[in-house]
């Protein structure tokens, strides 16, 4: 027999009376804690579902506001990350910038900038788009023909765009 059942033994009934109403009110104060931690939890995943709802309905929204459309050919999308950003970018920044709008955009491609670079090579052949050097960064930016002036050159709030090196 464990020390705590002998000294429970030796107690008299009044005093085992009155153990057992304390554990009986104890229970019931954490029962009752229960059921408010409950309510609790079932009110923030309400506001948590209807938290989610809203953020996904402000992202379609965004989305459709945004003009991206998931049926363009790459040259289109290629275009519109272009615009969306206003400046000029890297391979790797369109494909950042198109997996927001379509997460799935470049899903089946192992390896992204390999893969879009023939997208852009087509774009530069048809002359939707121009390659753009900065000394001091490895690869090109890509710019609309719109962003140049007269002579092929950057105009100046386009190249305050560029990054610094």
């Amino acid at each position: 027999m464990k020390i705590r059942d002998k000294k429970l033994l030796e107690k008299s009934k009044e005093e085992l009376v009155l153990i057992i109403n304390d554990k009986e009110t104890e229970i019931n104060r954490l029962n009752v804690c229960i059921s408010e931690k409950i309510e609790e939890m079932v009110l923030l995943a309400e506001t948590n579902k209807m938290l989610s709802q809203k953020l996904q309905h402000k992202n379609k929204e965004q989305k459709k506001s945004s003009g991206y459309n998931k049926g363009w050919t790459w040259v289109g999308k290629i275009i519109f990350a272009l615009r969306e950003n206003d400046r000029p970018m890297l391979s790797t920044e369109i494909i950042s910038c198109l997996e927001q709008f379509d997460p799935n955009v470049t899903s089946h491609w192992s390896e992204k900038t390999k893969s879009l670079s023939a997208h852009l090579a087509k774009a530069t052949v048809y002359g939707r788009i121009k390659q753009y050097k900065v000394k001091g960064i490895l690869g090109y930016f890509y710019i609309l023909p719109e962003w140049t002036d007269g002579s092929g050159l950057l105009k100046p709030e386009y190249k305050k765009k560029e990054p610094i090196v």
